[in-house]
């Protein structure tokens, strides 16, 4: 019994964040598909991994996450080809499955390009300021960083 509730509730939670990413856009990976369709989607994953620009500002090590679950994925579903999976089996890939999406959802809103127009001070002369999400996201904690740190010597003098 106890069991049960928690393939039910770790179904809800799949389920319900894959409901809340559909919502936003196209998942990277959605296993409910057929078996060739699923080798296709790890295909391409793979491949925009290796190309860089889609997932330009993923970490090296959700990189490397991301590709361990990938060949578990593939794994699996070469091991059981056209039968029924066991629940172990079914829990793993629904885990795996969220990993990847949940990774590489965040990669490609952090490598999302925006532009921002400024004048420079004293000109009239308008420029464009581009920079990834992740990038103004460290620009901003940077800053913030040093405003703290000139503030605290402001103190101590």
């Amino acid at each position: 019994m106890r069991s049960f509730v928690l393939m039910l509730f770790l179904g809800l939670m799949a389920s319900s964040s894959a409901f809340a990413q559909a919502q936003k856009g196209k998942l990277p990976l959605d296993l409910g598909k057929p078996g060739p369709d699923v080798a296709g989607q790890i295909q391409q994953i793979r491949a925009d991994l290796a190309e860089g620009k889609l997932y330009s500002e993923i970490e090296a090590a959700k990189r490397a996450e991301v590709v361990q679950a990938l060949d578990r994925i593939s794994a699996t579903i070469d091991r059981n080809q056209g039968r029924e999976l066991s629940k172990a089996d079914q829990v793993s890939l629904s885990n795996d499955q969220e990993l990847v999406n949940v990774i590489l959802t965040r990669a490609k809103e952090d490598s999302r390009m925006v532009c921002r127009r400024e004048r420079a001070i004293g000109s009239n002369m308008i420029t464009s300021q581009c920079m990834t999400v992740a990038q103004r996201r460290e620009a901003q904690r940077r800053s913030q960083q040093d405003m703290n740190d000139v503030q605290r010597r402001s103190r101590l003098d």
